[in-house]
């Protein structure tokens, strides 16, 4: 685990693949509402005080979570004052702890023509992470990152609204299953492919 102090407040939490094994951590699939992952971050932050004294017992702290290619991952752990700026106290739930991550989530498209209208639509709002389409007797999966913010209704990300075009799933067994049993036909940037197709 590597550590970087930002400022009084902000640190930067470097974990590899065996820092995550060793707290039991997927970084596919990071959920701060399962009890195994509370209880890794609180022994993480307290690793964190042990080694260079960044206290956040009986403080308000927001973590973000950002997976890495290596199966690691990147936390940013930040102090929150008591009073937040309107626009954050909306998007942050009152809790001591409150963790932002990225998920892979795939959308299922019964209908390519819905789509290609969620690919207008995330290109228009500047969606620009990664996307990749597969495809089986059941219809198109669109393969995407949002962000995901704990204590929201059944951890909806900041893509939620696709859910009125096509079905959400995540998780990392029921994703690895549909890549096993369905075939690519973009790997990557399809969201932008698809776009130009209109």
């Amino acid at each position: 685990m590597e550590l970087i102090r930002i400022s009084g407040a902000k640190l930067k939490v470097m974990l590899d693949l065996a820092d995550m094994e060793k707290f039991s951590l997927d970084s596919s699939d990071i959920d701060y509402e399962d009890a195994a992952t509370r209880r890794a971050f609180r022994e993480i932050l307290e690793e964190v005080r042990a080694r260079i004294g960044f206290e956040t017992a009986g403080e308000k702290i927001l973590v973000q979570v950002f997976p890495s290619r290596d199966g690691g991952c990147e936390m940013f752990v930040t102090r929150l004052p008591d009073e937040l700026p309107a626009p954050l106290q909306r998007r942050i739930p009152a809790r001591s702890i409150t963790m932002m991550s990225m998920r892979k989530t795939a959308y299922r498209f019964r209908s390519f023509s819905h789509l290609l209208s969620v690919c207008r639509a995330l290109v228009r709002c500047g969606y620009d992470g990664p996307s990749s389409l597969r495809a089986d007797d059941d219809g198109w999966y669109l393969f995407l990152q949002e962000r995901v913010c704990s204590g929201t209704p059944a951890r909806m990300g900041e893509l939620c609204f696709l859910s009125e075009y096509a079905e959400p799933i995540w998780g990392a067994a029921m994703l690895a299953c549909i890549e096993e049993h369905s075939r690519p036909v973009m790997d990557e940037d399809a969201v932008v492919r698809l776009y130009d197709l209109l």
